[in-house]
């Protein structure tokens, strides 16, 4: 028997690359992230429908990553309030896209 012997393959970096998922459970969305210095991390996402960036900044803590939504507001409306957060999972982010000024909140997954 050989050490190590169907161990699953090691987790790929989720930083630099696009990732591609679901924000509840059947919108597509996809995701680029970097990481910036210390826990600091941003980048981008877009609804596949729309392809219209949407930047987003935040902190890794752990397996965790808490982003906030940053881009630009529509001529008469409000600031976007919305935030991901995500656990990582193997090569899978999972969590919740949540809005305080709509009361809404979805579920997102992610993989490369």
């Amino acid at each position: 028997m050989l050490l190590n012997d169907g161990d699953s393959p090691p987790a790929e970096r989720i930083y630099g690359q696009v990732l591609h998922g679901t924000l509840a459970g059947n919108t597509a969305i996809t995701l680029l992230i970097e990481k910036r210095d210390g826990n600091n991390i941003g980048g981008n996402y877009f609804y596949d429908r729309f392809r219209t960036p949407i930047a987003l900044s935040g902190t890794l803590t752990g397996q965790l990553l808490e982003l906030k939504e940053s881009s630009e507001p529509k001529p008469g409306q409000p600031e976007s309030d919305a935030t991901l957060r995500l656990t990582r999972s193997g090569n899978e982010l999972r969590g919740q896209w949540a809005s305080k000024a709509t009361n809404k909140q979805f579920d997102v997954r992610l993989a490369p």
